[in-house]
């Protein structure tokens, strides 16, 4: 078996914290990122490291966003990119292939769907090698799940606004199960 280091994007909330144990579960080292964009919300945690990139998030996202204007607005996609982007340079950085997140297909309407996943996968530079770990069985297989350094059977297949199978994962890690996603740029 191939065995697999991630970076991981975390931003406090609970979907980062189940990704990041749906994958050590099965022996994959798990780096945990957080970037301060200015906007965000929720605490760090423990053992993340911290990146402050509000001056480029401002210049690249706000000021200047891809998707973000027109009757098609969605800053969400800009800000995937962008977060991606840095955080895939920082996992070459460090020697680490895959990079992260805790995205649940269709959980919220700009981001989050599939079409947009792929839009941003793409111009992110990182098809192949995004894991999400609690929708992934519903996505394509990355290059990590098909060499078999990852499992894919023991990762989610959570979709949607519901957040029932986020709590039954905390209560099974031995989270706080009431706990939301610290959604935020």
């Amino acid at each position: 078996m191939v065995r697999v280091r991630v970076l991981m994007l975390v931003n406090g909330g609970l979907d980062g914290d189940l990704g990041r144990r749906l994958l050590a579960e099965q022996g994959v080292k798990v780096e945990a990122l957080r970037f301060r964009t200015g906007f965000d919300r929720g605490p760090d945690g423990p053992d993340a490291t911290t990146v402050d990139v509000a001056e480029a998030y401002l210049r690249d996202v706000v000021a200047a966003p891809r998707h973000g204007r027109g009757g098609a607005m969605s800053p969400c996609v800009d800000c995937r990119i962008f977060m991606l982007r840095r955080a895939d340079a920082a996992a070459r950085a460090r020697g680490i292939e895959a990079v992260a997140t805790g995205d649940v297909v269709g959980q919220h309407a700009h981001g989050q769907h599939r079409l947009a996943m792929q839009r941003i996968e793409r111009e992110a530079g990182v098809e192949g090698r995004w894991l999400r770990p609690l929708s992934a069985r519903l996505l394509p297989p990355t290059v990590f799940e098909l060499s078999g350094g990852i499992d894919r059977e023991r990762l989610g297949a959570i979709h949607g606004k519901a957040r029932r199978e986020q709590r039954r994962l905390a209560v099974r890690f031995g989270l706080d199960p009431r706990r939301a996603s610290a959604r935020g740029c």
